[in-house]
């Protein structure tokens, strides 16, 4: 870690996100929430919101500042942000733009974000996702400021499989479009290898880092014997609810019935969304959002993760691994992950029950895949193996 910053000052990195981090529900904000804070070490960071959800204090992360970009409402305001956006659509596009992404331009967002980043002049600014950026790249160039996007995964192509599933009607963005929005970057960041590889030919022009989901290290804890906690932690997004209730309404009568002693946890604003009839399934405790839930990963015999479809690295897989737990997965759960089916039991979704009917009772057999997911963090997923490239890209602006 530097002691000496360049110019001898701190910089300023500017953390742009279309939602706040926190509480720390999901994926998308543990992962926002672990690349600001590790930042922090570096620079100071500014966490940049388009509102501000009003949080009592202690539960909001420490950034050097955090910023609202929230708009008047006024009957005036509403009329002459239109007028003015209409102006501003015809005659003050940027250069290097893609007519395809207009729709996701507000000129007088773009304005604010000026006047903002005009007053903070940081190093870089970093936006989370790209729903930001048409709004960011014509201030960042104009005050000829690094625009780096952290894509967090190919948003398109989840959309599309969730129109394919008959899940939603159509998708908010294009491939092209979301091409088009990369191409406005200095620099794309890509979760997982294989991502960061796909990007790259995507966007062969683009500057492509990976930089995987970290977390700090913790003492990994063994299973307790003699108990069978299996436990599941995910968000209420719609590949998660897909393939929880597609293994529970398919598989879980048959591990009741083999191991009668089984109980199923699952953390997670996933509860909320989930049928009635999968909350009354037996052997079954639905906790909801938990604030810690390193108690439960700390009791867990395994861990699932029955995921059928999705994109970007699955985070709530990594922290499985952070506490040294023996992970059982579909294969689209692992993607990005080294080694993964080689030193984790790996089985397509309709084979999950039996493999964990299989493992249940074979303790040895869980304690080698603890041993390995240990590994496995430890070599891939602290924050100096995640973030390192990154911070050097950033510093050397």
């Amino acid at each position: 870690m530097p002691t000496n910053f360049i110019r001898g000052k701190t910089p300023l990195i500017v953390l742009a996100s279309s939602f706040a981090p926190w509480p720390n529900a999901s994926g998308g904000t543990q992962r926002i929430h672990s690349l600001g804070q590790w930042l922090k070490n570096y620079a100071r960071v500014v966490m940049l919101l388009p509102t501000l959800s009003i949080l009592p204090s202690d539960r909001i992360p420490d950034y050097d500042r955090i910023i609202s970009c929230t708009q008047s409402n006024s009957l005036f305001s509403r009329i002459f942000r239109r007028l003015y956006t209409y102006y501003l659509h015809f005659f003050d596009l940027p250069p290097k733009w893609d007519t395809s992404i207009n729709k996701f331009y507000s000129p007088i967002e773009s304005l604010r974000y000026k006047r903002i980043l005009n007053e903070l002049k940081p190093r870089a600014v970093i936006c989370e996702y790209l729903w930001q950026v048409p709004n960011l790249y014509k201030a960042c160039q104009s005050l000829k400021i690094p625009l780096i996007i952290d894509t967090i995964d190919i948003i398109s192509r989840r959309q599309l499989k969730e129109v394919e599933l008959g899940l939603t009607e159509k998708v908010n963005i294009s491939l092209e479009e979301e091409i088009a929005i990369w191409q406005l970057a200095s620099v794309l960041v890509a979760i997982q290898p294989e991502e960061a590889s796909e990007i790259a030919k995507l966007s062969p022009s683009s500057v492509v880092v990976c930089a995987p989901q970290a977390f700090t290290p913790v003492e990994p804890s063994s299973i307790i014997k003699k108990r069978k906690f299996v436990l599941m932690v995910a968000s209420g997004a719609r590949p998660n609810v897909q393939g929880t209730e597609l293994f529970l309404r398919s598989q879980w009568h048959d591990i009741v019935v083999e191991h009668p002693d089984v109980e199923l946890h699952v953390c997670g604003n996933i509860v909320e969304s989930l049928s009635t009839d999968i909350l009354n399934l037996p052997n079954t405790n639905f906790h909801g959002y938990v604030e810690d839930v390193s108690v439960f990963y700390r009791q867990a015999t395994v861990v699932l993760n029955p995921v059928i479809y999705g994109s970007g690295l699955k985070i709530k897989s990594i922290e499985a691994l952070r506490y040294g737990k023996c992970l059982i997965s579909t294969p689209v759960g692992v993607e990005g992950i080294p080694l993964a089916h080689e030193l984790l039991p790996v089985a397509e979704a309709d084979q999950l029950g039996s493999l964990l009917v299989s493992l249940l009772d074979n303790t040895k057999k869980i304690e080698e895949y603890e041993q390995n997911a240990t590994y496995m963090f430890n070599k891939n997923y602290t924050p100096d193996a995640c973030y390192h490239e990154l911070i050097n890209i950033i510093m050397d602006y």
